[in-house]
């Protein structure tokens, strides 16, 4: 078995871990099992998805992949199920680390850890940062994965950032212009409009949730919604994840 790999990257406050939460809920609702992947060191990831948990070096990705040897047993101490899902699980850093407890990870290390988790999962979402030259995990997950999602919001800091990042990240192995388009986090004072008039077509428009915004703070599963706004929201993440589904 080897997983799908998903990055899901794009500006700030567009709303991409809750996106990528959202599809990874979808994923074990199909009962598929589903790994998601954070290592960000300026905001470590086990405690945004697994708020009621406490965690330490012993379960965080930080010393493997700052190791070139680690164990199989090693790696499944590292994967930690939501508490209602078997089908769901979460690596990243903990709240005890932080931006300096680590050298700069290494592109051979991610891909190491990477293809150790392929084997193990059915999906494995990276959940990536706004800045991938400074987070070496988004940075190859833009290289290796087989769909991008690329999130921004509809406000000028989102067009800004669109366009900067275009520049950046133009070249053959990031597949730019191939990747999941989607207007992230839109409101209903949000000028989406005219955001889709200047940057062209989205291929999602994701209105932003309460509901979904709640759930992740509390740690639950980003789904079964009960709001309009939640519902709305769902909507759209299943016909993502269709796509992935259907496509890759």
């Amino acid at each position: 078995m080897s997983a799908k790999i998903v990055t899901i990257w794009g500006s700030p406050a567009s709303g991409k871990t809750i996106l990528t939460l959202a599809i990874a809920a979808k994923i074990a609702e199909a009962k598929k099992n589903v790994i998601v992947l954070n290592g960000d060191k300026l905001i470590p990831g086990l405690p945004i998805y697994l708020p009621m948990g406490k965690f330490t070096t012993k379960d965080s990705i930080g010393p493997l992949l700052m190791s070139n040897r680690y164990s199989d047993i090693d790696l499944a101490e590292r994967i930690k199920l939501h508490y209602k899902s078997e089908y769901l699980a979460f690596m990243g850093l903990s709240s005890v680390e932080n931006y300096i407890t680590y050298n700069e990870f290494s592109k051979e290390s991610v891909i190491r850890l990477v293809n150790k988790i392929a084997v193990q999962t059915d999906y494995l979402l990276i959940d990536g940062t706004s800045n991938p030259l400074e987070n070496m995990t988004t940075l190859t997950g833009l290289e290796i994965s087989d769909a991008v999602i690329r999130i921004i919001t509809a406000d000028t800091k989102g067009i800004t950032y669109e366009n900067a990042a275009r520049h950046i990240y133009q070249d053959e192995p990031f597949k730019y212009d191939k990747h999941i388009r989607v207007l992230g986090n839109v409101k209903n004072i949000s000028p989406e409009t005219e955001i889709i008039s200047v940057m062209g077509r989205f291929d999602y428009v994701l209105g932003y949730s309460y509901e979904a915004e709640s759930k992740m703070m509390a740690g639950e599963l980003i789904s079964n919604f009960g709001r309009t706004d939640g519902l709305n929201f769902e909507k759209i993440v299943l016909k993502i994840y269709n796509e992935l589904e259907a496509s890759y």
